[in-house]
């Protein structure tokens, strides 16, 4: 079984987290509405879940294209669009936890929980989307998820549940929450990057990979 050896593409890189930093702060921006909106907020709500999974997804979307990866097969469009659905879908679960709640504990964890299984979700699929098996290492992978974890819980607390902080007394909490999010997405995929290996799926049966990755 040949390892696949990927190298990055750092224009692609760099595209690919200024798109992510401005769909998120265009998502943030659009959360933090719905509580001075007396009317749209499902609009408010939706515009702000599209904008974030798209932000997450295209960061793992252009990520892969930017690797050079040998051999790699071409894209899977149905799965390439079932990781953008499930973007979509684990963000919304996460703010839907998160805005118009009580301030609970079990909330803003339940928000962060949704927000790194959208990352972690996207990245898995679009790793298969392109014909690729993915074998992670196991405590490089639990420090990734950890990193990824904290980063959306202190910026959802920062944004929606410290009492000291207000986003409308301190105007950099915006962006400065923007920069995390973006950040955790950025730093997910580098560090999934880097603890997983790569295999064509060729190499291995269609039982093992079905039920080793999917």
């Amino acid at each position: 079984m040949t390892e696949i050896i990927v190298s990055f593409n750092p224009i692609l890189i760099f595209a690919a987290v200024i798109l992510t930093i401005m769909a998120s702060y265009t998502a943030l921006d659009l959360f933090t509405l719905i509580k001075t909106s007396e009317s749209n907020q499902r609009f408010l709500f939706l515009g702000g879940t599209f904008s974030l999974g798209i932000g997450i997804w295209i960061m793992n979307f252009i990520g892969i294209v930017a690797i050079n990866i040998n051999a790699s097969g071409s894209y899977n469009i149905p799965l390439t669009l079932l990781s953008m659905i499930f973007g979509i879908s684990f963000t919304g679960m996460a703010f839907n936890a998160v805005i118009g709640r009580q301030p609970k504990t079990g909330n803003l964890l339940a928000g962060s929980f949704f927000l790194t299984m959208a990352v972690l979700s996207i990245h898995v699929t679009g790793m298969f989307a392109i014909g690729m098996h993915v074998q992670f290492g196991s405590i490089v992978f639990l420090i990734s998820t950890l990193i990824i974890f904290a980063s959306f819980l202190f910026s959802l607390w920062m944004l929606f549940y410290s009492k000291s902080l207000s986003y409308s007394r301190h105007i950099w909490i915006k962006p400065l929450s923007a920069l995390i999010i973006a950040g955790a997405v950025a730093e997910g995929y580098f560090l999934l990057i880097r603890s997983s290996s790569f295999y064509p799926n060729g190499e291995i049966s269609r039982g093992e990979a079905r039920l080793g990755l999917f």
